[in-house]
């Protein structure tokens, strides 16, 4: 288990979630940090940290307590807004994609020209 920690960025080497820190990210214009999966609140810096090793030592075994997706969340691409998910038969990777899996709405893969930067926010209708 391993953080690496900058000035702007936490990753895990054992988790797809990360924390960024935006300088203008809460409304009065002051900086935060943002740690993907937990629903778009806002944290210091040792917050984020302390959040990110939550993630680590659950991902380990460790933590008991629920991942994303056990909160409702969806996957979505912080770059662009588009739904993503992993898809079998379609490698490892993240891809974007649009439609519900329902016959009248199937879905379809879509070419962003980008990788998708995956974050979790409230399903609230998907295209």
């Amino acid at each position: 288990m391993a953080l690496t920690i900058t000035d702007t960025e936490i990753t895990s080497d054992r988790t797809i979630i990360r924390a960024r820190y935006l300088q203008h990210a809460a409304a009065d214009g002051s900086g935060a940090w943002i740690v993907n999966g937990r629903g778009g609140r806002l944290f210091t810096r040792d917050q984020a940290i302390a959040e990110m090793t939550a993630a680590e030592k659950h991902a380990a075994g460790h933590l008991a307590h629920a991942d994303p997706m056990d909160d409702g969340l969806e996957p979505y691409c912080l770059t662009c807004g588009s739904w993503v998910s992993i898809f079998q038969g379609h490698g490892d990777g993240w891809h974007h994609f649009h439609g519900q899996g329902t016959p009248d709405n199937p879905v379809v893969l879509t070419d962003a020209d980008h990788e998708a930067v995956v974050a979790w926010r409230e399903p609230q209708g998907q295209p």
